[in-house]
C-alpha cells in the first residue's frame, strides 16, 4: 500500500507542474523509502534549476552519470514507465498526498513510542528495570512525545494556510453582491443575543468568542443558553465541562427546553402536569436530528486533548459549533514558566482550533480581581482571564458586567469590549430564573 502511494506522488510530480510544486513543499525526502526517494531527489533538485519537470531519459542520464549500477538503473526505468503509464485525476491527488503525510505521522509516533520504551527499560543496559513511577522517567516520556506531537503538528500547519492572488477572487465577490440571500445581516450562527448578532452579524467559522465574568455571574448558564439557541436552529453543538459534570449540564440542558424549575427536576419533585411538559421535551430531544453533545473532560486537559476528541467526534457528526467551559483550567500544550504565558498560549491555540475546523469556538473566562473596587476599571480586556494575550487572540469578547447580588437581579448586562467587524456596545439581558434564563434575550 505504501509504495503504491509513493507511486502515484511521483506519478504526479512528472505529470503537471502545479502537483510537482506542490509535492515539493509538502513532502520531504525522508517521508520515501530508499528507491523512491532517490526519484524524488532527482526530480526535485531538476525543476528547482531548470523550472521544468524532468523527462524518463534524463533521470535515466543523471543515474548514468552517478555510476549507478546498470541492472538499478533498469529497476528504475521499469519503475518510472510502470509510473507514467498510470492514470492520474486531479480529484484524487489532495488524497495521496494526505495519504503521504499521514504515513508520516504514523513513522514519528511509532518512532517516538519506541524512545519512550527504551527510555523506560533501560536502552543498552541488560536487565535494568525502571518503571514511569520513577518522577525522571515521566518526564522524560512527556518529553519524548511532545516533540513528537509538535513534529505532527508541523506536518498539518500547511493546511491551515490560504492564500492567492486577490485577482483570482474578484469573480466571487461579483457573486457575493449579487446574491440576495447574503443580503440579511446574520452570516454566521445566530448566538440569540440579538443586538450581539446585529452587530456582528453573528458567529462564523473559524471565529472565537470569549464570555468573560466573575464567579457566580452566569458565563455558563449563558454559553448553554447560547448552545441551546443554536441545537435548536438545527446545527451540531459539542460542549466540553471541565468544571461541571455531565448529568448537571444534561438537567440545565432540558431545564432550558421544558421551562421547567431546573432544581424541581433535580429534586424529582414535578407535579403531573410539569411531568407531562418534561416528556414531551425529553420526546423533543430524541426525535430532533441535530446533536448537543457533552463532553465531560477532566480539568487541566490541553487543547491537543481537545482536538483528538475533535476528530473522533468527527467520525460520528459534523461540529458546527463548539462550547469550552472553561479557559482557565485547562493546560497548553507547551506549558510557560507564567501563568499570564500559559493563558495566553491556551488562547492562541483555541483560536488556531476554531481557524482549522472552521467552527466558531465560545469559552469562558474568568475575570481578573480588582485589588480596589473602581468602577472605571471594572469594565475593559484587562480584566480578562490573567491575560490581556487572551483578548488579543480572541475575535469577540463579552464581559458581564459585576454585579453585587447576580443570584436576585432580574437582568444580565453585557460589554462587547472587543469585536473584530463589530462596534463595541452594552446589552442588557432579561433573566428567567427558574429556567436557567430560557428566555434570554435582548431589551
Amino acid at each position: 500500500m505504501n509504495d503504491d502511494i509513493e507511486k502515484k506522488i511521483l506519478g504526479y510530480m512528472l505529470f503537471d507542474k502545479q502537483y510537482l510544486v506542490c509535492c515539493i513543499e509538502r513532502l520531504k525526502p525522508s517521508y520515501f523509502e530508499q528507491n523512491y526517494r532517490k526519484l524524488f531527489v532527482i526530480i526535485k533538485s531538476y525543476f528547482q534549476k531548470y523550472k521544468e519537470i524532468i523527462t524518463v531519459n534524463i533521470i535515466d542520464r543523471i543515474l548514468q552519470s552517478r555510476n549507478v549500477a546498470e541492472d538499478i538503473r533498469l529497476m528504475y526505468s521499469t519503475l518510472l514507465n510502470e509510473i507514467i503509464n498510470d492514470e492520474y485525476k486531479h480529484s484524487e491527488f489532495e488524497y495521496y498526498l494526505n495519504e503521504m503525510i499521514k504515513k508520516e505521522c504514523k513513522k514519528i509516533l511509532i518512532s517516538s513510542l519506541d524512545d519512550c520504551i527504551d527510555e523506560q527499560l533501560g536502552k543498552n543496559i541488560p536487565g535494568a528495570i525502571t518503571t514511569l513511577t520513577r518522577l525522571n522517567d515521566v518526564f522524560a516520556a512527556k518529553d519524548i512525545l511532545k516533540k513528537a506531537v509538535l513534529k505532527v503538528e508541523q506536518l498539518s500547519q500547511v493546511d491551515r494556510i490560504k492564500e492567492g492572488d486577490i485577482k483570482d477572487s474578484v469573480e466571487y465577490w461579483r457573486s457575493y453582491v449579487n446574491n440576495s440571500s447574503n443580503n440579511n445581516n446574520l452570516k454566521g450562527i445566530a448566538t440569540g443575543i440579538h443586538k450581539f448578532d446585529e452587530l456582528s452579524g453573528g458567529l462564523q467559522g473559524g471565529r472565537t468568542l470569549c464570555i468573560v465574568g466573575q464567579t457566580g455571574s452566569g458565563k455558563s448558564i449563558l454559553m448553554l443558553c447560547i448552545g441551546k439557541k443554536a441545537w435548536l436552529d438545527g446545527y451540531n453543538v459539542v460542549y466540553f465541562s471541565l468544571e461541571m459534570e455531565k448529568e448537571m449540564i444534561e438537567r440545565r440542558f432540558i431545564s432550558s427546553i421544558s421551562y421547567l424549575d431546573s432544581n424541581k427536576i433535580r429534586d424529582s419533585k414535578l407535579n403531573d402536569e410539569e411531568k407531562k411538559i418534561f416528556y414531551d421535551a425529553l420526546q423533543k430531544i430524541e426525535n430532533d436530528k441535530n446533536k448537543f453533545y457533552i463532553v465531560d473532560i477532566p480539568r487541566g486537559c490541553t487543547p491537543l486533548m481537545l482536538e483528538a476528541k475533535i476528530e473522533a467526534i468527527k467520525v460520528l457528526f459534523e461540529p458546527h459549533l463548539i462550547i469550552i467551559d472553561y479557559l482557565n483550567i485547562m493546560s497548553p500544550t507547551d506549558t510557560k514558566a507564567t501563568d499570564a504565558e500559559n493563558q495566553g498560549i491556551l488562547s492562541e491555540e483555541i483560536h488556531e482550533l476554531a481557524r482549522y475546523y472552521r467552527v466558531p469556538i465560545i469559552f469562558a473566562a474568568q475575570a481578573t480581581s480588582l485589588r480596589k473596587k473602581d468602577e472605571k476599571m471594572e469594565i475593559g480586556t484587562h480584566r480578562v482571564g490573567r491575560s490581556e494575550r487572551i483578548a488579543t487572540n480572541t475575535d469577540f469578547v463579552l464581559q458581564i458586567q459585576p454585579d453585587e447580588e447576580p443570584e436576585l437581579s432580574n437582568t444580565m448586562v453585557l460589554h462587547i469590549i472587543k469585536g473584530r467587524d463589530c462596534a463595541s456596545g452594552v446589552i442588557i439581558l432579561k433573566k428567567d430564573f427558574a429556567n436557567i434564563y430560557s428566555k434570554c434575550f435582548c431589551v
